[in-house]
């Protein structure tokens, strides 16, 4: 069973850019599940449920991450912002090759978990959580208000897009599919109509 946010429900977008608060909730929620997934770990229990949870949650703050370094930043005037942002998400991206040698170098050798290589998955992955929860939250508190003042509606509107359809994917709604799990209808509502 997914969590869900205990976070006040979003309500409404005052712009297209405001995307990103939903996205950002779910990340969130999701990070928290895999914290729990591993500190729950009992003695030889497959990692299968783990690590699909983790591939989920990392594959879409991967794609986050690329879609605003690729269609978000190049439209901005370069700032100092702007540039930490930038480097946050190869610090992310740093955080998830670690969690994911873990993964394959330590666990792949006995497919078992034992006390000293969990301890090591948990901090990876608790590592992992706050430098995404520290990056989301510089990002809605100096970038979006960048984007909302450098950028046009139909700018960020291209962007809110981006961030949740997939064009190169077999399945373009990927990222809506996933929201799904964490956000409520109204929610998931926003974005709809947002993207239509």
């Amino acid at each position: 069973m997914r969590l869900r946010s205990v976070e006040k429900e979003i309500t409404q977008l005052n712009s297209p850019i405001d995307v990103m608060y939903p996205i950002h909730k779910a990340l969130r929620v999701q990070a928290v599940e895999a914290d729990k997934l591993v500190y729950e770990y009992k003695w030889g229990e497959s990692l299968q449920h783990f690590r699909s949870a983790f591939n989920e949650w990392v594959s879409v703050l991967a794609y986050h991450a690329l879609t605003e370094d690729v269609v978000m930043f190049p439209v901005l005037k370069s700032t100092e912002h702007v540039k930490n942002s930038e480097e946050s998400h190869r610090q992310l991206e740093s955080g998830i090759m670690g969690v994911q040698k873990c993964l394959d170098e330590e666990i792949g050798r006995t497919s078992l978990l034992i006390p000293r290589t969990r301890r090591h998955l948990y901090m990876g992955i608790v590592s992992l959580h706050i430098a995404q929860n520290d990056h989301l939250e510089e990002e809605e508190e100096f970038i979006l208000p960048i984007v909302r003042e450098e950028l046009s509606n139909s700018q960020q509107l291209e962007i809110a897009r981006n961030l949740l359809v997939d064009n190169e994917s077999d399945d373009p709604r990927w990222v809506m599919n996933w929201l799904s799990e964490y956000l409520s209808p109204g929610e998931m509502k926003l974005l709809d109509d947002t993207i239509a």
